[in-house]
């Protein structure tokens, strides 16, 4: 990781793991992965629902005598769906799915995905050894639209330390 761009690495790392989960681990290869909340096009051209990555937050820092200060961060993670692939159910699946792998701690922390940050790609890596801890989640919190009745949407923050 790249001391200098550590808010657009650590997006980056997660957005590597989510988009390599969901290439090979039922039911996450019937959803597609984005950075940021999406302009409008994404919405028109996407046929599956997806999650969207938030560019994370440093919220504090931890100092221990002698090192570095360890940062703390917050990220939203959201889901997004539309009535032709389920709806609020979907969402709900997405969600609870986010929230069973970040519960399940090794599995999070040891799945492999390759990355690119900057010039350098890092193949079979982890979250661990690209130094990225993701402590919990909190969510979901429900952000559907009162507009419409066609999107749904829920976030889930991430407490991250790197």
């Amino acid at each position: 990781m790249r001391t200098n761009r550590k808010i657009d690495d650590i997006q980056h790392v997660l957005y590597s793991l989510i988009l390599e989960i969901i290439s090979d681990t039922a039911p996450w290869t019937s959803w597609a992965v984005t950075k940021d909340y999406p302009e409008a096009e994404y919405f028109e051209k996407t046929a599956k629902p997806f999650f969207y990555l938030e560019s994370p937050t440093m919220v504090s820092r931890i100092y221990q005598q002698g090192g570095r200060g360890l940062g703390q961060f917050e990220m939203i993670v959201g889901c997004w769906d539309h009535r032709d692939h389920g709806g609020m159910e979907e969402v709900r699946i997405m969600s609870s799915e986010l929230i069973e792998l970040v519960d399940n701690s090794y599995r999070m922390h040891t799945e492999q995905f390759d990355v690119t940050i900057g010039t350098t790609t890092y193949s079979n890596t982890t979250l661990k050894a690209q130094g990225i801890r993701v402590r919990n989640i909190t969510g979901p919190f429900d952000r559907s639209s009162g507009e419409t009745l066609k999107e749904f949407r829920q976030e889930c923050t991430l407490e991250i330390n790197f």
